[in-house]
């Protein structure tokens, strides 16, 4: 793998259909490296997320011949970034985990398999290989896994070494366990009552708001007020992706819905992780909520790029959760109808660490459409479609619902 400076050099050898060729099929892979939103291509490190705006094309007043190569030298920086991740994530498996060895220069050894990195100076084939290395190591951890779930669930067995187990020592325990297991069933229906079963309910049973989530860095237009009341949705999220920089987007956008009398909530995300962020975090949340009348719920993100970034420093992710979480108690002290957010990237980590949180209002989940598959009937959640001018909000059996319906009705 290559040092910093070698990578100018070698990028000389792609190609622009190579590169589009490559980009594409991993925008449409469901565990890809990187993904798209509206016309930012997020690129998932070990370090957090890096985003590369990719310009328009069709933009007026500039010289097309420069927008081309604007154009294209933005997908060149997609590709740099993924190869940087992937070449950092290879070194840390080979350095960290016992199933992944380097063999020699170019050859590593992913459990039982291995694998030849391709020279670099076919940079797409070495950018493949690279990636073989990733979703090989990704399978076998995956396998390993299955196997101690089955392991785990499994009965336990009688394993006959020294010790010669008859069958009429299994015959007696089998007969003891059935025993047992028969007082304890009647026991529990002496005092137990009959069990109705219900079917399990879905989304459409449960009370649902629904509403947009103004894309992070959008600014509204009078014609866009237009099109969002004649949807008729329960409330219009006004969004600040960042505090420190965004707070004049934020501003215009949720006047303008006010001019036009719309229920404005907030989604604003998170920078803090430890409590000492607390502070000033709320500082800049309290500036920025106290000049509006809000009868849409105000979304709180957790700081999903630090999260999953951390990868498996439990302590670390724990304590910014908990961050959130304090910050987000904190308004709701204030009245503030605060529901928690994250990504659902960050919530399959959370249940693979096995770390669970209940917060009093609810938790919402930014996914994907790639991700829709994957999200409970019960599950609130803001879908980030860039084939939609804005993120679709459904808000399922919230408490923050059945508090607010009277006012939001009243406020459409």
């Amino acid at each position: 793998m290559t040092e910093g400076n070698k990578t100018d050099q070698k990028e000389t050898n792609i190609t622009p259909d190579s590169i589009k060729s490559w980009i594409k099929e991993h925008l449409k892979s469901q565990n890809s490296i990187m993904y798209a939103e509206g016309r930012n291509v997020i690129i998932k490190t070990m370090k957090g997320h890096k985003i590369v705006s990719i310009p328009s094309l069709k933009q007026t007043g500039l010289d097309p011949n420069l927008l081309k190569e604007k154009w294209m030298e933005a997908w060149m920086e997609v590709h740099r970034l993924a190869l940087a991740a992937l070449e950092e994530k290879v070194q840390f498996l080979c350095l960290n985990d016992p199933d992944v060895t380097h063999i020699d220069g170019s050859k590593i050894k992913v459990g039982d398999k291995i694998i030849t990195i391709a020279s670099e100076e076919n940079i797409i084939a070495y950018t493949r290989s690279l990636e073989s290395i990733v979703t090989t190591y990704e399978k076998l951890k995956i396998a390993q896994k299955e196997e101690r779930k089955v392991k785990d669930d499994s009965p336990e067995q009688f394993i006959i070494s020294e010790h010669h187990v008859t069958l009429s020592e299994v015959d007696r325990v089998a007969t003891k366990r059935l025993e047992n297991d028969t007082q304890t069933i009647a026991q529990e229906e002496t005092v137990k009552a009959p069990i109705v079963s219900n079917p399990a309910p879905t989304s459409d049973d449960l009370p649902t708001l629904k509403g947009f989530k103004i894309s992070d860095g959008d600014r509204l237009t009078k014609k866009d007020l237009s099109t969002l009341r004649e949807l008729e949705k329960d409330f219009v999220l006004v969004t600040c992706a960042d505090l420190s920089k965004d707070e004049n987007t934020f501003r215009d956008n949720a006047e303008l819905c006010e001019e036009a009398n719309l229920p404005i909530g907030a989604c604003l995300s998170g920078k803090a992780t430890t409590s000492n962020d607390i502070p000033k975090e709320v500082k800049r949340l309290f500036r920025l909520l106290n000049d509006y009348e809000f009868s849409g719920p105000i979304i709180y993100e957790v700081n999903n790029e630090y999260i999953l970034a951390s990868q498996t420093d439990k302590m670390a992710i724990n304590t910014a959760i908990n961050t959130a979480i304090q910050i987000s108690e904190l308004l709701i002290n204030e009245n503030y109808p605060v529901i928690l957010a994250m990504d659902y990237n960050t919530k399959k980590l959370l249940t693979d660490l096995n770390l669970h949180y209940d917060f009093s209002n609810g938790i919402i989940y930014r996914v994907l459409p790639r991700e829709m598959d994957q999200v409970e009937p019960d599950d609130s959640i803001i879908l980030m479609d860039p084939q939609y001018d804005c993120d679709i909000v459904k808000l399922v059996n919230s408490p923050y619902q059945i508090a607010s319906q009277k006012p939001l009705a009243k406020a459409a």
